[in-house]
Formats: structure tokens, sequence, C-alpha cells
């Protein structure tokens, strides 16, 4: 079952409601990969807009359920489905983030075209610090925009910055108030729906680049599977992830 959901806000332009938890399960992968591949063949919609159903808008996948999965294989299928459909989607993505933004969460903002942020939003890749690799090719994207040594240090570093920051390394294309947020996401996507589609869509091409990018995810995803194949990860992702649940729990009591 997936908290992932699609909502159609006229006949070009399309959201993806994330879920209000935060958390990414393999389910919704595989519902993110499904939806981004059915967005493909639609020739009429022409901008995803991909958003949180509340105050986070992703913090990436969870750790409990990578701790526990058996079927390592099968992660990496479900994974590289999701990455091949998300770096070979041929729509306008627009991201409109706010709240806290973590590890997949962080890094597919990577493959989008406008990322628009709020105060409350924090961005972090803590993947070193779980026992993980990073993926969806952001050891390549993010030492292209970031440059190698902010790169290395959000990835092994495990630190976290806020909107002013990632707008100024390029993670970030638009500071925005919350109560504007989804509005001017929204505004975005219209106007970006009125352009000569066959011009944009041409100099989105040129500007991605796309094959290095599916390269670079397969290579991270072998290296992901290989570290969930040992112990000590595993219980460090089993203690993170029964921390952050006892946090939100507290939070919403």
């Amino acid at each position: 079952m997936t908290n992932v959901s699609f909502a159609r806000s006229s006949t070009s332009i399309a959201e993806i409601i994330l879920p209000a938890t935060g958390v990414l399960a393999i389910d919704d992968l595989d519902c993110l990969a499904d939806r981004l591949e059915r967005a493909n063949d639609d020739e009429a919609l022409r901008v995803l807009v991909v958003r949180s159903a509340a105050d986070v808008f992703s913090s990436g996948a969870d750790p409990v359920e990578l701790a526990s999965i058996d079927d390592l294989a099968g992660l990496s299928a479900t994974v590289t489905r999701f990455f091949e459909a998300l770096i070979g989607c041929d729509k306008i993505l627009i991201a409109a983030v706010d709240g806290p933004c973590t590890g997949l969460g962080m890094t597919m903002l990577l493959h989008f075209d406008a990322v628009l942020a709020t105060d409350a939003a924090r961005f972090s890749a803590p993947f070193v610090e779980l026992g993980l690799v990073p993926e969806a090719a952001s050891t390549l994207l993010a030492v292209r925009r970031f440059g190698y040594l902010r790169a290395f240090d959000l990835f092994c570093g495990g630190g976290e910055i806020d909107a002013a920051e990632a707008m100024s390394i390029g993670l970030v294309g638009e500071h925005v108030g919350r109560n504007e947020l989804l509005a001017t996401a929204r505004e975005r996507a219209i106007r970006l729906a009125r352009k000569p589609p066959i011009a944009l869509s041409a100099t989105r091409r040129l500007l991605r680049a796309t094959e290095e990018a599916r390269a670079r995810c397969r290579a991270e995803v072998e290296l992901f599977e290989e570290c969930l194949r040992s112990a000590t990860t595993r219980r460090r992702l089993a203690l993170v992830g029964h921390r952050r649940t006892t946090e939100r729990r507290e939070a919403a009591a």
C-alpha cells in the first residue's frame, strides 16, 4: 500500500503529493516510478509539481524498513526503476519544499527543473552516517552543482543546511514565503506549460546529463546493496529509524 497521491489540476499540469509522514517506503517508490512512467505516456501533460501532504517534504527512505529487508535484489530493482523513471521523465519537474528534506528527499531534487523552498526547509544527506552511499546519481550531479568540497561535506559530514544556503550552492532556485509556496509553484507550472513545447523539451534534454546519470545510478545502487549486507549498517539503520519514530510521536503528542 502506498501513501503517494496524484492530482490533475489541468490538462497540462498535475501534482504528485508525497506522504504526510515524510517517509518514502519501498511501495511508495514503486508508485512514484509508475506515476512518472505514466506521465511520460501522457502527451497532454507538460508539468509535474511535487509537494508534500504535510510540513515535511521528505525524510527519504524508511531506515527501519531498510534494516529489516531480506530481498535486497528486489529492493535494488525497485530503486533502479524509480531512478530510471526520474532521470527519464520528459516532463518539467517542479518541487515545492517545505520542512525537512533528507536523504533521497534531497538527492532527487538534483533532477528537478525548478526547486522552490521556504524558510522552514532544511536539507541533509547523512548517507555515510547511516552506513550507506548516496544515490540518485547524486555523487555525480552534486559535485558538478556544488563543487567537490561542499558535496563531500553534505554526504560525509552529515550536516544540515537551510534554504538560503541551499540556494547559494544551487540546490534551490527560489526562496519563497511559506504561505506563498504552493501558489508560486503552481504559477511557475502554468508559465512553463505555456512555453513552446518542442523548444522547451529540446533545451531541457540538452541541459541534462541523462546517460551519465543513468550509469552512475547503477553503480550507486550496487554499492548501496553491498552496504545493506553489513550487519553493522542494519543495526545503525534500525536505531536511527526507531529514534525518528519516537521523535515524531513526541512531536505529535
